[in-house]
């Protein structure tokens, strides 16, 4: 019936898979039919392998498929081969593969690591993996598979020594696949000394990729920096670094990724002793200095300011946290060359705040941060309030502390307080359909003594004519 080519592929098929079982003859038939011209026949040979009587006969013939067309069938019968395999046979055949006796693809290695790592004894695994990654013939995607098969593995004392081997290796698929690992995949007991191969591997991770690659690194350095905290510093160090350009503002959005994270101090947040704080400590400190403060080079200018304004930058993951702007504003309040930046985070905060009653003080402090700062940045900062979210929320009680903080605002008289309050009028007038109130603060603004103010005022308007 197999090899009948008059009768129907699925006939054909169903009789190889059903003689699989007969000892001897099985095997002879399914081995027969490997290379059949119908692919569904040829399937259904590779797929019986595994239920004769000899699977670990079956096992090379399997993995040698495993780069080729036939792979998605081979893989699978393969790992059903070696579960039924004894772990001596098993560890015997995977290692002849393994050591190229006889010669076999990097596919197939790579798939017989995995069956090593999943179905021999864990020591005997590590043994046999140690072997391959050392071994004269080795191929960097062999060896990456065989880091990626560790994870399960770190309970015997001898896999940490080929960590500590990988992350010495030059070849960057073995650096990613040492990155690729995720705290989630150990057990709670081995994070922290993976955190630190993690560690040994920074420069040379960094030293294997080029352009956005390196955000990727920098990002799976972030993930480990919650078991040791040293990651977060080299992350610090990488962006204040002057002395060279690579990857820098990679490592500045993965750090600010840590500081608005729920992770604990020192990793997250920009409390003074967190790695955000020193790095920003550090740009602070360089910008004035000989190396930071170049002005106006024909090959560089401003880098420590530069950078600055990158880590402070509004990051694109998650909520931000109202005590990291807090934090953050607070250091930059010394430098009056970011007052522009102070000032976005303060409005950013404003946005942020939840409670009416602490409304009013984060106004306040933002028309003190304008103060001084510039009627360009009171102007940039006051449309960015308008165009925010927050102003009413469905709350009366929130409406009524935005009414009386914009007309406190209106009414002292300076321009940065004028500025927001026009932002905050031209922001709330419209939702509310321009009751009164509303109406009468636009009045006081358009009146106001700064023509600035006047000015913003004036391009509102209550009613399209």
């Amino acid at each position: 019936m197999a090899a009948d080519g008059a009768l129907p592929l699925d006939d054909r098929a169903a009789a190889i898979r059903a003689a699989a079982r007969i000892p001897r003859l099985g095997h002879a038939l399914a081995m027969k039919h490997l290379d059949d011209a119908e692919v569904v026949v040829a399937e259904a040979a590779l797929g019986a392998l595994p239920w004769t009587d000899r699977p670990q006969e079956a096992l090379p013939v399997l993995l040698a498929q495993a780069g080729g067309d036939r792979a998605r069938v081979a893989v699978y019968a393969a790992a059903r081969a070696a579960r039924h395999t004894a772990p001596t046979e098993l560890r015997s055949v995977l290692g002849a593969l393994l050591t190229g006796e006889p010669a076999a693809t990097v596919s197939s290695r790579k798939e017989a690591v995995r069956l090593a790592a999943r179905f021999l004894p864990p020591r005997p695994a590590v043994t046999l993996l140690a072997r391959v990654f050392h071994s004269p013939a080795r191929h960097p995607d062999v060896r990456s598979a065989v880091v990626r098969a560790l994870p399960p593995l770190l309970g015997v004392p001898e896999a940490w020594p080929l960590l500590a081997d990988a992350a010495r290796d030059d070849a960057p698929p073995v650096l990613e696949a040492l990155l690729r690992v995720t705290p989630w995949e150990l057990a709670g007991a081995h994070r922290a000394g993976y955190a630190a191969v993690v560690g040994a591997a920074y420069d040379a991770c960094l030293a294997s990729v080029e352009g956005f690659a390196a955000y990727g690194v920098l990002r799976a350095v972030g993930v480990w920096a919650g078991h040791d905290p040293a990651l977060a510093d080299r992350l610090s160090r990488t962006v204040c670094e002057l002395g060279t350009r690579r990857h820098w503002s990679y490592a500045a959005w993965a750090l600010r990724d840590l500081a608005v994270s729920d992770l604990p101090h020192p990793v997250g947040g920009a409390a003074p002793g967190s790695a955000f704080h020193g790095a920003v400590a550090g740009l602070l400190a360089a910008a004035h200095g000989p190396e930071g403060a170049c002005d106006a080079l024909p090959d560089r200018d401003l880098p420590a300011l530069q950078r600055l304004r990158t880590l402070v930058s509004p990051g694109s993951d998650g909520p931000e946290r109202p005590e990291v702007l807090e934090a953050i504003a607070r250091q930059l309040a010394p430098e009056p060359l970011l007052a522009p930046e102070r000032a976005d985070l303060l409005r950013r905060l404003v946005h942020r705040t939840a409670e009416p009653a602490a409304l009013p003080g984060r106004l306040w402090d933002l028309a003190d941060a304008l103060r001084g700062a510039g009627v360009a940045v009171a102007v940039q900062t006051a449309g960015r309030l308008r165009h925010t979210s927050w102003a009413l929320g469905g709350m009366p009680e929130r409406t009524g502390v935005l009414l009386a903080t914009a007309g406190r605002l209106a009414r002292d008289g300076g321009t940065a307080t004028g500025l927001l309050s026009a932002g905050l009028v031209t922001a709330a007038g419209p939702d509310l359909g321009w009751p009164e109130e509303w109406r009468e603060l636009l009045r006081v603004l358009r009146g106001h003594p700064c023509p600035d103010v006047r000015h913003a005022a004036h391009q509102t308007t209550t009613h399209t004519e």
